[in-house]
């Protein structure tokens, strides 16, 4: 270290500066004390946090209240940074020695990044158990085969060790984050959440990391359910290429006058796929408009899920070539899987960069000693396509779905233009980006955006960033409304497997004219026919009349491809004649907005009587999709209005 000298004259300086702070005036002692005071007497400003856990990693950012969105030079957005444990940087640990009956209570939790002598498990996988989630969604996930069993044998110890882990993971983010926040010298604190989850979680996960995060947070149940919003990981990933400026100039923000876009989002998790079908409406002035047209899709698999099959493929090949050798130990199977994780990039069917044999060491001195595993590579080979091959299937399907609709909005004359996004770190894998790209090609949909800038460091931290924009995006049921939103009945016969391609409007606000509109809706149906309510966001902006409000009427019926499902639980038609809807919205306390709908049934003739339901029915807007939705965020419809899901006579219908 270098000596720094110091001359008499400035020791003197030093203790005369001391002792005029000990002996300073009064006043100044009252100003400090009055500030001192007033600080601790200020409430603190809350703030919005996310968090976007993943199978190997959880990574969270925080919004800054001081900085102005669109300030050159300032970013609102504040990543935590880890930079203890190596890695990228934004990643914290998300695993946990869960399976490990040595481990103590404060110690399941693995905070580092890197090899543990412990093998540990995803604590995102948790939540499966704890959520009692259903066959269909654990099967695909061959680690939740050794979950299931151990909780099957010891189910509340378990269950207690993994919900300890979860919270000890929050834990210490939420104290990286109150560690930034303190070196800052703010007076903040956390107030609002933004989680992002996979598409294929239901509402009992959502209760059980609702739970988790409030113990963490120091939240009762009704704080949580205020405080914390759940969206979607495609969800978040739109939010964040469509609000960040470094995608300012891309494809995904950019259109020429009057042009829609339809974009499918693809994120290509370690975990699983998750997707979503985004429609871009057209920009007025800077506004830069979307919503979601469909519900998020996914399906298990991806790069966690092919490092998994390899530890088991090393598993077996060492039971089979050592048959008097001890089972692999968890310190063995930790080293197994860092080679893994360092090597699958290049794993895969057609790989010109992986080699004929693969070899895995591994020395556990404490335990079982040194020992080689060699996998050939047709056997590896069979483990990425158990682990990529369903969900390149869902991706297909997807992307014809795309390729169709936009078809039908081409030939209807609608100036709109298809955009597929690709990323996730599963993509790390050259292969499984090979076929992605082929099954785009094949589509005919143009050149995918392959979100993986040059430049940009924080790709890992993007997920968490988008939902940070949806919490902050967020808009009142009644902004939504006033955009130009529009609510249309829409019919489907009885042995049809399709629904009409066009519905009739029941509800829409005139955007120009600034007034709702309440079009006369009738339709005739037959007995067993079913009908739903769909919306368009951007119906009385584009498809009205622009003139007064007395001949504002539509234009057109609205076309089922910009719209999405709002209410499907509508009355059946019991009888052959005319379904005649009405729709208004009521606004109630806190912003908060409630839907009137009437259903009037009238027969075709005197056999039966005319059938009249009303309902009340409470919407909210939604985070993530950014669509007004019915019933109450967290809470299915079926709780919310019992009454929608049974018949005239109250019995509760069977058939969804």
């Amino acid at each position: 270290m270098r000596r720094v000298a110091t001359s008499k004259k400035s020791v003197k300086t030093a203790a005369v500066a001391r002792r005029m702070n000990k002996n300073a005036m009064p006043a100044t002692k009252k100003l400090a004390a009055r500030a001192a005071n007033k600080n601790k007497t200020t409430p603190p400003t809350e703030i919005d946090m996310s968090i976007d856990l993943g199978s190997s990693g959880v990574r969270t950012c925080i919004w800054n209240p001081d900085v102005a969105e669109g300030r050159v030079g300032r970013d609102p957005v504040i990543m935590i940074l880890n930079i203890e444990d190596g890695g990228d940087g934004y990643t914290f640990s998300a695993s946990g020695a869960v399976m490990d009956d040595d481990t103590p209570d404060e110690d399941i939790y693995i905070e580092n990044l890197g090899p543990d002598a412990r093998l540990g498990g995803p604590l995102k996988y948790g939540l499966y158990i704890l959520s009692d989630a259903k066959e269909e969604l654990t099967k695909d996930y061959h680690l939740m085969k050794d979950l299931l069993q151990e909780d099957r044998r010891n189910k509340d110890e378990f269950r207690r060790k993994l919900r300890l882990g979860l919270v000890q993971m929050f834990t210490k983010l939420k104290g990286r984050v109150d560690k930034v926040i303190e070196a800052r010298e703010k007076n903040w604190k956390v107030g609002k959440l933004g989680i992002t989850i996979p598409s294929q979680w239901t509402l009992d996960f959502e209760d059980q990391y609702r739970e988790v995060l409030a113990e963490v947070f120091d939240w009762n149940v009704a704080q949580a359910r205020r405080r914390i919003a759940f969206i979607f990981e495609p969800e978040g990933l739109a939010a964040y290429l469509l609000h960040r400026r470094e995608y300012e100039d891309d494809d995904i923000a950019q259109s020429s006058p009057n042009e829609h876009r339809m974009v499918l989002c693809l994120d290509f998790g370690g975990h699983s796929m998750n997707g979503s079908l985004y429609w871009i409406n057209a920009k007025r002035g800077e506004v830069l408009s979307f919503f979601a047209m469909a519900p998020a899709f996914g399906h298990a698999g991806g790069g966690e899920q092919l490092a998994d099959s390899v530890l088991r493929a090393c598993e077996q090949n060492w039971s089979k070539t050592s048959p008097d050798a001890v089972a692999l130990t968890p310190r063995a199977k930790s080293q197994i899987m860092d080679h893994i994780k360092r090597r699958r990039v290049c794993w895969g069917p057609g790989s010109t960069t992986a080699p004929a044999v693969e070899t895995f060491e591994f020395n556990d001195s404490k335990g079982m000693g040194a020992g080689v595993i060699k996998l050939k590579k047709n056997v590896i080979d069979a483990c990425w396509r158990t682990a990529h091959r369903p969900l390149l299937r869902i991706v297909q399907k997807n992307l014809r779905s795309l390729r169709d609709q936009y078809r039908k909005e081409r030939d209807r004359g609608t100036t709109v233009r298809p955009l597929v996004v690709v990323a996730g770190g599963s993509l790390t894998n050259a292969v499984l980006l090979e076929q992605v790209k082929e099954l785009i090609d094949a589509c005919d949909l143009g050149p995918a955006l392959i979100v993986n800038k040059e430049g940009i460091a924080h790709h890992a931290v993007r997920n968490a960033i988008g939902a940070l924009y949806a919490l902050r995006k967020a808009m009142t049921v009644r902004q939504f409304l006033n955009e130009g939103a529009a609510i249309a009945l829409q019919t489907k016969q009885a042995r049809n497997k399709e629904w009409t391609s066009h519905a009739t409007p029941v509800y829409y606000y005139h955007k120009a004219n600034e007034t709702e509109m309440h079009p006369l809706c009738e339709v005739a149906v037959l007995a067993g026919d079913r009908v739903r309510l769909t919306c368009d966001p951007f119906y009385g902006q584009d498809c009205v009349d622009p003139g007064e409000p007395t001949s504002g009427e539509p234009i057109t019926d609205i076309f089922y491809t910009r719209t999405y499902d709002f209410l499907d639980a509508m009355p059946e038609a019991p009888f052959s004649g005319l379904y005649t809807c009405k729709v208004r919205f009521e606004d109630e306390e806190d912003d908060e907005v409630k839907m009137h709908l009437e259903v009037i049934m009238t027969p075709v003739d005197d056999v039966y009587e005319v059938v009249t339901r009303k309902f009340e029915i409470p919407v909210y807007f939604d985070y993530g999709t950014r669509s007004m939705l019915a019933g109450r965020r967290s809470e299915s419809l079926k709780e919310v209005v019992p009454a929608l899901f049974a018949d005239a006579d109250g019995n509760v219908k069977i058939s969804d």
